[in-house]
């Protein structure tokens, strides 16, 4: 039976094989446990406390600050937000919800036998419900120079505030990789005035998100920024060479910049599952209520890997609706609550010098069954992804105001979508949006 909770979508379970379930007692007091203190983490502490009131809830984090959220640290380095503007919420949020904080300890190890996380301080919390929350680290590609001073990553609170003081005294600054977390870092930078040169291993923008049109799209906007590209490029060392830093590409080229900021990626903190008894794939695998295959143990967030319903593959998602959905999700659970996740897919909302771009399931059609439609100007270009006559997948760019729309359909399966008819048989869905009407 379908449940909404705000911008949540579950159902409840009422069907079919189930998972080890958490039983409840009124009168029992559970003890809940959080690793991690970001999106997903807060999230599922705001549904454990709503619904457990009278239980135990204790948030472990290595470091010693409520919770912020990575996605604005971009934001301030540029200075559109303040300091402050970057966390989620303060120290009041952690009192109002009775919240035990077990903060500046590294969690070491969790012993799923006995039910409780070791600190690096040699203490333990135990648990009765556990939630690995611990997001991922950016990936420090292993080049020479790449630990030197001046080289930057943008992840953590402390890391923007770091290259915020570092940038007002730099202004060419390198970026090496032009993924989501590069495009943001790149947009923050050109508003800033600063000249950006970009490096990217791979053949083009964003390539793990759009399709090669859109890529090309977005590199013709950064090109009318004044940057310098280097697209199918490898950085092989960062040299000192006084205050400044020389790049040396693979191709023989070089770049002189004042400061060069790492953004190739990042990795799940699996860390603390590998060993426990809590299966690993790229991240912790999770069902569709974020439990892990030991019963009481669940994770959400960018650590966590789940089925993909339009591709059917297990996969990462880290995006924030999706660590707070999943955070959710995980807390209900975790407080006895059945409830499961509808479909969902990946997706990503982002602008790139002021070219919104939108990247929706399956961005390319993969086999029998699969269709195409695309429609393209000289600004946009809308292509939408079909499979057995349903919306598999979309790619925007220039106009994304049908992303929620079509978000929608692709999660639901909507079967309105293409006519079964032959070429050009396509239904009201693939017409351009200025055709239509709802």
């Amino acid at each position: 039976m379908p449940v909404s909770h705000g911008n949540e979508h579950v159902r409840t379970t009422t069907s079919g094989p189930q998972p080890p379930a958490v039983v409840c007692s009124a009168l029992t007091t559970r003890r809940h446990v959080v690793i991690g203190n970001g999106g997903a983490a807060v999230s599922a502490i705001e549904s454990l406390r709503r619904s457990a009131p009278d239980d135990e809830i204790t948030s472990v984090s290595r470091e010693d600050c409520p919770a912020y959220s990575p996605v604005l640290t971009v934001y301030y380095i540029a200075g559109r937000i303040p300091y402050r503007g970057m966390f989620l919420c303060g120290a009041d949020f952690y009192r109002r919800l009775r919240v035990t904080k077990r903060w500046g300890q590294a969690a070491t190890r969790v012993d799923t036998a006995r039910q409780e996380v070791l600190l690096a301080d040699g203490s333990t919390v135990p648990y009765d419900t556990l939630l690995i929350a611990t997001g991922s680290t950016p990936i420090k590609p292993p080049i020479p120079g790449a630990d030197l001073p001046g080289v930057f990553t943008v992840w953590t609170a402390q890391d923007a505030l770091r290259l915020r003081r570092a940038l007002a005294r730099a202004q060419r600054v390198a970026v090496l990789g032009a993924g989501m977390i590069g495009l943001q870092v790149i947009n923050a930078l050109v508003s800033m005035g600063k000249q950006v040169v970009v490096v990217e291993l791979l053949e083009r923008p964003a390539a793990q998100v759009v399709d090669a049109t859109a890529s090309a799209l977005v590199e013709r906007r950064l090109a009318q920024r004044h940057t310098e590209l280097h697209f199918g490029e490898r950085l092989v060392a960062i040299t000192q060479e006084g205050k400044r830093k020389r790049l040396s590409l693979a191709s023989g080229r070089e770049s002189v910049v004042d400061a060069v900021v790492l953004s190739a990626g990042a990795r799940p903190n699996v860390g603390l599952a590998r060993g426990s008894g809590v299966a690993v794939g790229q991240g912790v695998l999770v069902d569709e209520t974020c439990r892990t295959n030991v019963g009481n143990v669940f994770a959400a967030g960018d650590v966590a890997e789940s089925a993909d319903h339009v591709t059917g593959l297990q996969a990462i998602q880290p995006t924030w609706p999706n660590a707070i959905e999943q955070g959710r999700v995980a807390g209900n659970n975790m407080a006895g609550v059945p409830v499961v996740r509808l479909r969902h897919c990946r997706y990503n909302v982002f602008t790139v010098q002021g070219l919104a771009c939108a990247s929706l399931g399956a961005i390319s059609a993969s086999g029998d069954g699969w269709r195409e439609h695309i429609t393209q100007s000289p600004e946009q270009y809308r292509k939408l992804v079909f499979r057995d006559g349903n919306l598999a997948g979309a790619v925007l760019v220039g106009d994304v105001s049908e992303a929620g729309v079509l978000l929608s359909c692709i999660e639901r399966q909507n079967s309105a979508g293409e006519s079964p008819g032959g070429d050009g048989g396509w239904g009201a869905i693939a017409a351009p949006f200025a055709w239509r009407w709802y």
